[in-house]
């Protein structure tokens, strides 16, 4: 109750990770309902690239020629039929920087490039004199991105989960029809910090948890809190529409998919319900279908010429 929530709040130490923890698995959470209808939103989950190449993107995969190549040739098709602005979210700023010179090397960019004006985000610097023009560099390339992403062409802004983009920024309307975001950002397996919090939380659970499932749960809500946070910057407005895809096979697990926010469920289920596509011809079709010009009346806005 009250009592043992300001207990919670007032405690310190190994005692408040033990009470916090306690009332932490006894908590039930709700999440009011968001602005946007189901109908203007496409939330799915692919699993497989055009070739059939299995998309997964953890730590010993991330860098196989064959799945970056695949990784490109999805977002060449998506450039192809989504209108306006797409945003594309990495785990960190290495992969992404990994991702766009084997791009460059194979000219997966350059096709890119031919289809969509094509931004990245850059890493803020460690000193606070970079960290200024960083921002200010920030600030300048949302600017671009949003110039060419309301043209007729559209544009792509490679942006980072946990980065600058992905926490504050609006992309509304145009600027973003399509979030996709591409592998999971589980934190280090043996991250010092997460496994003292791991052994706290163990010990604290009532009875005590197993720490490679108090691990796992942990991981995951780390993972999901960054990915919500980040497909969160669209669908701003109830007038506004996005599809939103998740890209990578793990997602296609109940873990992870019920970590994903409540705003995304539909009226028959209280969690979110992603459509998993094994195959990409399923979900271009889809995309096909939900951006058509015609079928802008299953939407609660005008037609977009």
């Amino acid at each position: 109750g009250d009592a043992a929530a300001r207990e919670a709040l007032a405690a310190s130490g190994e005692a408040g990770e033990r009470t916090a923890a306690a009332l932490y698995d006894r908590l039930s959470f709700f999440s009011c309902e968001h602005v946007v209808p189901p109908r203007n939103r496409l939330l799915g989950v692919l699993t497989h690239g055009p070739s059939g190449v299995p998309l997964s993107f953890a730590f010993r995969e991330r860098d196989d020629a064959q799945r970056v190549a695949e990784l490109g040739a999805v977002l060449v098709n998506v450039c192809t039929v989504v209108p306006h602005g797409v945003v594309v979210f990495f785990a960190s700023y290495a992969y992404e920087a990994s991702v766009f010179a084997a791009w460059q090397a194979s000219g997966v960019l350059q096709r890119l490039q031919s289809r969509k004006a094509v931004h990245r985000e850059k890493r803020a610097g460690d000193n606070a004199n970079e960290a200024s023009v960083a921002a200010d560099a920030g600030e300048t390339l949302l600017a671009r991105y949003a110039a060419d992403a309301l043209s007729p062409r559209g544009a792509l802004l490679s942006a980072v989960m946990g980065g600058r983009l992905s926490e504050g920024i609006n992309f509304k309307d145009d600027l973003a029809r399509i979030v996709l975001v591409v592998g999971v950002p589980f934190p280090p397996v043996h991250d010092v910090l997460l496994g003292e919090r791991v052994a706290r939380r163990a010990a604290a659970s009532l009875p005590p948890a197993p720490i490679d499932a108090t691990r796992s749960r942990m991981m995951s809500d780390t993972a999901m809190k960054t990915v919500n946070q980040s497909i969160g910057r669209a669908l701003r407005h109830r007038d506004d529409y996005a599809a939103i895809v998740l890209v990578d096979e793990r997602y296609s697990r109940p873990s992870l998919q019920q970590r994903l926010p409540a705003w995304l469920s539909t009226a028959e289920s209280d969690t979110a319900a992603a459509t998993v596509y094994k195959k990409f011809g399923a979900l271009n079709g889809a995309l096909a279908r939900f951006f058509k010009p015609v079928s802008y009346t299953h939407l609660t806005l005008p037609t977009i010429a």
